[in-house]
């Protein structure tokens, strides 16, 4: 559940950036309500009249104007990935057997290319797509394909990329690194499976199997089978 005071903290007294941590979703609201008061502005429109920021309900409290939200802040904020040490270690790189096998998952990408790159020259095909997920640098092309892809993509397919595709965990994240993308939507997606490296190796063996279990819920509420074996 969203915390209204915590939305309102953070429009007020935004945090700095380059901080090394993961925004909340409250952060999320208040980075929307205040680019939409920005917005207001530079079109030369009044917030008040609008019941924008402080003037709505959302960060003015009681009294104000209810605050209609036309979008869902988690999607259309432009919101930075965890950082790709944070998903480079053991479980996040093992990929499994795509359904429909190698045929299967090329038959998928090449689904989204067509779908999302419709009219675009020289889109590439899904073996084409799939050398691009899994590369470790773009050319500047590459990067507009894969980040027109990230961001048509709906949520629920994210899970798809491993599942649909065969990819790791990693390389859709490598792959999203790559193509510039910002999206609050799969940053968010990202997060469980997020580890600091610096809290490897300072974790016991004990505590390490209970995180292990940890992400193994993780995966299965993604939809994806484990990665983790047993013990």
């Amino acid at each position: 559940m969203l915390d209204v005071e915590k939305v309102r903290e953070f429009y007020f007294n935004p945090p700095l950036d380059g901080e090394s941590r993961f925004p909340s979703a409250e952060e999320c609201y208040a980075r929307y309500e205040r680019s939409r008061v920005e917005n207001c502005l530079y079109l030369g429109r009044d917030p008040e009249l609008e019941g924008l920021g402080e003037h709505g309900s959302l960060i003015g409290g009681e009294g104000k104007p209810p605050t209609v939200l036309y979008d869902d802040p988690l999607r259309v904020v432009a919101l930075p990935l965890p950082p790709l040490a944070w998903l480079d270690y053991a479980a996040a790189r093992e990929p499994w057997p795509p359904d429909g096998g190698v045929t299967g998952a090329r038959g998928f990408l090449g689904f989204l290319s067509a779908k999302h790159l419709a009219g675009l020259r020289e889109r590439p095909g899904g073996a084409e797509t799939e050398r691009l997920f899994r590369s470790g640098s773009l050319t500047w092309r590459e990067s507009h394909w894969l980040r027109h892809i990230f961001l048509c993509l709906h949520a629920d397919s994210f899970r798809k990329l491993v599942l649909g595709a065969g990819l790791s965990v990693y390389e859709v994240a490598r792959a999203a690194h790559n193509s510039g993308v910002e999206r609050g939507e799969l940053a968010f997606w990202f997060d469980p499976y997020a580890i600091r490296p610096e809290d490897l190796p300072k974790v016991p063996e004990e505590e390490w199997r209970k995180l292990r279990r940890a992400k193994e819920e993780a995966w299965v509420q993604s939809g994806a089978r484990p990665p983790f074996r047993s013990g």
